[in-house]
Parts: C-alpha cells; sequence; structure tokens
C-alpha cells in the first residue's frame, strides 16, 4: 500500500488489491511493515458505520483539538487513512500531546487512556527489518501505528528507552520523549529521514 503500489492500481479498486494479495508467509511469525490495514480500517467505517474516516476523525479528534485546517486524500470513495493527510505543524504537535497526555486534551479526555497505552505497548518484539542500531530512534518494536524505541545491549539483551514515535513520508514526525517531558512535532520535506531524526535525536 505504498505508492509504488498504489500507482499501480486502480484507486477505486484498491481494497479489492488488499484482499486479495498472496499471504506468503506463516501468519504471526514474520513482520513486514504494511500500512494497508489502516486503509482497510477506513473501508470498514464507511461501509459500517456509513460516515468517511474524514468525517469520524474529525468530529471525535479534530474539533475537540480544535483543528479545522486539513486535507485528506482519498483512493476513490475511501480517505485513504495510511497516507495524504496535509494539516499544519501546530495542529500535528496538538496530537502529539494528546498521545503524550494519555488520550487528555486541556483537560478533556478525547481518546481513552486504554487505547493510547494500547498503542504504544511494543506488538511486534524486534529487531525488525527496519531496525538499525545506532539510530536516534530505533524502530526496535511496533504498536498499533507507533514505533517503540530501543536497541539491542550486548550479549542479546534488549534495553527500552521509552520513547516511542510515528513518522511519514519525507520527514513528517509525532515523538514523544516521557523522560524528559519531550513532544515533539516536525513537518518535512526530505526522502532520507535519517538526518532529520538525528537532528530530533538531540533532544533525548
Amino acid at each position: 500500500m505504498f505508492s509504488k503500489d498504489v500507482a499501480t492500481q486502480k484507486e477505486d479498486k484498491l481494497i479489492d488489491y488488499i484482499v486479495n494479495y498472496p499471504i506468503t508467509n506463516k501468519p504471526g511469525y514474520d513482520f513486514v511493515y504494511s500500512n494497508a490495514g489502516t486503509f482497510v480500517l477506513s473501508t470498514l467505517i464507511t461501509e459500517y458505520l456509513n460516515i468517511s474516516l474524514t468525517d469520524f476523525v474529525d468530529k471525535y479528534i479534530f474539533k475537540p483539538l480544535n483543528i479545522s485546517d486539513y486535507s485528506w486524500k482519498n483512493y476513490g470513495k475511501y480517505c485513504a487513512g495510511c497516507t495524504g493527510l496535509k494539516m499544519h505543524c501546530e495542529d500535528l504537535h496538538k496530537i502529539a500531546k494528546l498521545f503524550a497526555n494519555d488520550g487528555n486534551y486541556e483537560s478533556k479526555q478525547v481518546v481513552p487512556k486504554e487505547w493510547i497505552n494500547n498503542m504504544r505497548l511494543p506488538l511486534v518484539y524486534g529487531p525488525t527489518h527496519r531496525y538499525k542500531k545506532g539510530r536516534a530512534f530505533p524502530k526496535f518494536n511496533y504498536g498499533l501505528n507507533m514505533w517503540i524505541c530501543g536497541d539491542v545491549e550486548e550479549f542479546g539483551i534488549y534495553s527500552y528507552d521509552g520513547n516511542y514515535y510515528c513518522d511519514g513520508t519525507d520527514g513528517q514526525y509525532i515523538i514523544i520523549i516521557p523522560k524528559n517531558n519531550i513532544v515533539i512535532a516536525a513537518t518535512g520535506y526530505q526522502s532520507d529521514t535519517e538526518p532529520v531524526s538525528r537532528i530530533l535525536g538531540n533532544f533525548k
């Protein structure tokens, strides 16, 4: 469900492409990053709740955060979900603060704390195929659309540093550094995101 996949398919046929894509490995044994699940979720919300993901998120997340100036790409009649969301960096920072504050924003519980906890819970134990030792924010584990940071120390001992984040194409970041009480939101336009994460790593 990356840009190269989308480019080879008709947008109104993407859901068929996803659900019919061959599964070559035994489920539950190998991790390969994919954002297709988020698009599938978008289609389910539209079909079963009769509301687009854009309108759903606008009602339950964006409006409580006072976010109004944004756009979200569609694939056919469905919100892309996994990509194509454009907003101001200060609004992205509000979402970052929502994670850092356990789903609370300006004394209002916008998202249940239990859900936020589940998002940052390591679900895929690494190192993953995206793990690179020595990076500022190593992708050691994966939660629910969140990368959980940590490293492999000597003798194969796993060490978590408590940081977690999500990133997007060309240097979009939401980073939470709990031990320093730091929340970072960044927007960029740089295909090699490693220098961006290295600079942001100075806040660790």
